[in-house]
This record gives C-alpha cells, structure tokens and sequence, in this order.
C-alpha cells in the first residue's frame, strides 16, 4: 500500500486495539495474522511506535508465551493441513448439513493437498488460504449438487497419487493421465 493508505490502516488497527483494551467491545476476540515482514520491518507496524508497543512480544527464549498479543505460529505442514481440513468438515456439518464422507474423504482430503501444493513446488506453508478457500468450495458443491463428485471433478494427476492409495482406492477417483 501507499504510505498514508498503509499509516491510516494502521492507525485503525490501533483504534480497534484501544477499544479491546477498554472495554468497549466485550465478547469480541479479533485475529490479524501477517508475515514477519508486517510485524517488524520498517514499512510494517513498527513503523507506528505506539501500534509497535502495543502488540510487540517479549522474547525470552524456547518457552513462548500464549498470553502475548502476538501468538507464533509454526510453519504449516501436510499433517496440520489434513487436521485442518478435518476441523473445518466439522464447522461446515455443524452450519449446514453432515459433509458427504465418502465424495469428501479422507483420502481426497489427502490427494487434494497434495495436488494443490504442487502448484508451489510441494511447499505446503505457503497454500493454506488457497487449499481452504478451494476445500470450502468443494463442501458447497458437495451440498448442493447430489450428483457431484469432488474426486472427478477435480482430476487428479496420476504422479500427486504414486504410492499414497491402494489398487482398490485408485479405483474409486478418476485419475487424469
């Protein structure tokens, strides 16, 4: 952004910190997520000292504390994408219907990530908006449309399968040679 858009975002971002900080919106719990750079380079809110002082965190150590205002996470990988994923089916049951688990199972939970991290050269860290954002819309069409089948719709290439799903399990999705 440009320098006074990016100033008057963080400005509000301090306003909304303020007004957590006072009281004056119980019951709400806000979350702003941003790369490293956004927390500590120049351009980023430690370019506002009052904004910085506000959210910055202690280091001390190995032992992080979860009660500090920025919380560290670690890198994503294919096990915490599939946990993911699996919390996300139960949000989506719980706000619209029980997710279909045998168009959406766990072994296309597995072959969608996989497919989708090859699109960035394997590295899982940096698709987990992507992956969610296209998971979601596989739930959506799953509730929608009875007749719809994630597995072949999706097509999946034979070399994101190799030895992750038996003879029988290869069977049941349309793999694209």
């Amino acid at each position: 952004l440009q320098r006074n858009q990016r100033e008057r975002s963080y400005q509000t971002l301090a306003r909304i910190i303020d007004a957590l900080d006072g009281g004056r919106m119980p019951h709400c719990y806000f979350l702003f997520t941003g790369t490293p750079a956004f927390f500590d380079s120049s351009r980023g809110i430690r370019s506002v000292t009052p904004l910085y002082d506000r959210i910055s965190v202690v280091e001390t150590g190995t032992y992080r504390n979860p009660r500090q205002p920025q919380i560290h996470l670690s890198r994503f990988d294919t096990g915490k994408l599939e946990l993911v994923a699996l919390k996300v089916i139960d949000v989506y049951s719980q706000a619209y219907r029980e997710v279909d688990r045998e168009r959406v199972s766990h072994r296309f939970i597995r072959a969608m990530i996989k497919k989708i991290t090859g699109r960035f050269g394997g590295r899982v860290d940096v698709i987990p908006r992507i992956f969610l954002k296209e998971f979601i819309d596989v739930l959506d069409k799953c509730e929608i449309y009875e007749n719809y089948d994630p597995a072949e719709g999706y097509e999946f290439e034979a070399g994101h399968l190799k030895g992750d799903l038996k003879a029988e399990e290869e069977a049941v999705m349309v793999v694209k040679f």
